[in-house]
């Protein structure tokens, strides 16, 4: 049985689709991978074309890493194609992703950690994973109820990149709130009151950003361990803010430039 927004089999293994959330299973390794279809159809149109090279250079890269891993590939004019509009042809039968132990980051040399939590739906927390990761960040925490029950869509939205991250459920985020700035990691949460410009906070390394949702915000467990709060600074005074995913894109960056600012 196909389910929308979290696709499962009889087996109740998940069903990721479309090439980089496939591609990204496949390199990130924090899956076991069951199997990776291939609608056949479309397959043998884009082999036998001499205009597609950029799609025949994403079936081999998938068919590559499936033969060095012995992960088998299935050809064929699969039901589930069916219901995956986007898929491009390619889907993989995955089982649930593992997650990275939170002590680990504990030895992380001066890392850029975020924290995300209260963001509204799957699609978001996926561009939201999506802009931490190309402005640097080492890992992202997670608190316990979050989007990875709708994985197709988190690692579409993402562009395959939520695969790959380190990603951390953080169950005790007192506790580990407490481990962190023992280690002199610094506790930098967005809030309206009581804030400062993210140009005048410094937001070097060691640093854990914590980013909450339009709706929800950050909770009070992780703000009263913050070591600064911060907010953007907008051209025009109204009372509409930025969305999450663009206010997490803004300050990731913020943090990059403050820590590369002789390379910029």
């Amino acid at each position: 049985m196909i389910l929308i927004n979290y696709l499962e089999t009889e087996l109740n293994k998940i069903i990721l689709s479309g090439f980089l959330a496939v591609y990204g299973a496949l390199i990130g390794n924090n899956r076991d991978i069951n199997k990776v279809i291939i609608e056949s159809a479309r397959y043998n149109k884009v082999m036998e074309s001499k205009l597609r090279i950029p799609e025949q250079r994403q079936y081999s890269k998938i068919l590559n890493i499936c033969k060095k891993r012995n992960i088998k590939v299935e050809f064929s004019k699969s039901p589930i194609f069916d219901e995956l509009k986007t898929s491009g042809g390619i889907a993989a039968e995955v089982f649930e992703r593992r997650f990275t132990p939170a002590e680990e980051l504990l030895n992380i040399q001066n890392p850029f950690l975020a924290f995300v939590e209260g963001i509204e739906d799957p699609y978001n927390f996926g561009y939201v994973l999506r802009s931490l990761h190309l402005s640097g960040v080492d890992a992202v925490l997670l608190p316990e109820r979050n989007f990875f029950s709708s994985s197709d869509i988190v690692a579409k939205s993402s562009a395959g990149l939520s695969e790959t991250m380190t990603l951390v459920i953080c169950k005790e985020p007192e506790a580990f709130c407490n481990q962190l700035k023992a280690n002199g990691v610094k506790i930098v949460c967005t809030a309206v009151e009581n804030s400062v410009s993210m140009y005048q906070c410094n937001l070097k390394k060691p640093l854990l950003l914590v980013i909450g949702g339009e709706k929800r915000g950050i909770s009070k467990t992780i703000l009263n361990f913050a070591d600064s709060t911060i907010c953007i600074n907008y051209a025009k005074d109204t009372n509409i803010a930025l969305s999450a995913v663009s206010a997490a894109s803004v300050l990731a960056f913020e943090v990059y430039r403050q820590n590369n600012i002789n390379l910029l």
